[in-house]
C-alpha cells in the first residue's frame, strides 16, 4: 500500500529484466547456465542448503561477470575513433 515504493520495486525489476535480455543477446549463455544450473539442482538433491547458496552465489557472479564483459565488448566494438 506504498505507491512510491511500488514504484522503486517495479523499476529495479524492469531494469533487471532489461539486462537478462540485452546479456542473452549479446552472448551465447546456454552451455553456462545449464551448468551452472545442473551444480544448483545436483545439490539441492544431494540436501546440501549450505553448498546449494554457494553454488547460487557463484551462478549469480558468472552471469553478472559475462553480462559485464558483453556490454563491455559490445560499447567497445560500437566506438569509433
Amino acid at each position: 500500500k506504498n505507491p512510491r515504493l511500488h514504484t522503486l520495486i517495479m523499476r529495479h525489476l524492469e531494469e533487471g529484466t532489461r539486462f537478462l535480455y540485452m546479456g542473452t543477446r549479446a552472448r551465447d549463455v546456454n552451455f553456462e547456465t545449464n551448468s551452472d544450473h545442473q551444480k544448483i539442482v545436483d545439490t539441492l538433491r544431494a540436501r546440501n542448503p549450505e553448498q546449494a547458496h554457494e553454488q547460487m552465489a557463484q551462478h549469480i557472479e558468472n552471469t553478472r561477470q559475462g553480462l559485464l564483459q558483453a556490454l563491455i565488448s559490445q560499447t567497445e566494438m560500437n566506438v569509433s575513433f
